[in-house]
């Protein structure tokens, strides 16, 4: 990935205000577009977050308001998240749980023990726009950093890097959000994960980290028209 524009101005406590452009190369497969989520799913998504149903998984449109607030965790799945639009509408992912350690969030992942399976059932062409999260962003592949055992299993024999990118999620759009960090790492792309576009965003709040974490293996993703007003209690905004 080559960083083209870079601008940023420290202020009080850290908070670091900037725009990040950066160049990819080449384009996301194309992928079938889903059918629209019905009332059952849409009800589902925005019943409120529990012990039992922390998450739900999204393999069909979604449509929300700007009165909507999401109280579960999104997950997009294999290849049945393929093609999903989200469309928030200025709806809130996250806020307030009332259940322990449930954090609001958005999670992308391949299925499958291998990364040969995971590169037979890995979500691709997804898209998310217009929406506020509270909580962090997780893309994932063979594994869920560098450290991970698949991925250091992988890593000794050849072919690693085509491998941890076949087996990872691949063209997902991230546009118009405003992340509010809350503490993790905002957004993390584990290895391998390709094709992932962040633009026109702002992301706001507080981390313990790097604000956006591009793992090893990773590639071709850009990061575009965004606004950085973040305290970073350590790290620098960006780590690759």
């Amino acid at each position: 990935m080559t960083i083209s524009t870079l601008q940023s101005s420290s202020a009080v406590r850290g908070s670091v205000l900037g725009l990040l452009t950066a160049a990819a190369i080449g384009g996301a497969a194309t992928t079938a577009a889903a059918a629209p989520c019905s009332p059952e799913v849409v009800a589902d998504v925005l019943a409120p977050v529990s012990e039992t149903q922390r998450s739900v998984t999204l393999t069909c449109d979604l449509k929300l308001t700007r009165k909507d607030v999401v109280t579960k965790q999104l997950h997009f799945l294999g290849r049945a998240s393929s093609g999903v639009k989200v469309d928030c509408g200025g709806a809130t992912i996250g806020g307030v749980s009332k259940v322990p350690r449930v954090g609001g969030g958005i999670v992308v992942r391949s299925r499958g023990e291998t990364p040969e399976q995971m590169a037979a059932d890995r979500p691709e062409s997804i898209t998310i726009t217009n929406c506020r999260l509270e909580g962090v962003i997780r893309v994932t592949g063979a594994g869920v950093n560098g450290e991970d055992k698949k991925v250091t299993a992988s890593s000794h024999s050849a072919g690693h890097t085509k491998r941890m990118q076949a087996a990872a999620p691949t063209g997902i759009t991230f546009s118009n959000l405003t992340i509010v960090g809350t503490g993790p790492i905002p957004i993390y792309l584990a290895p391998g994960v390709t094709r992932v576009t962040l633009r026109d965003s702002r992301i706001n709040g507080r981390t313990i980290g790097p604000v956006i974490y591009l793992d090893a293996e990773s590639g071709h993703n850009q990061i575009t028209g965004n606004r950085f007003d973040i305290e970073t209690a350590k790290r620098e905004l960006i780590a690759i």
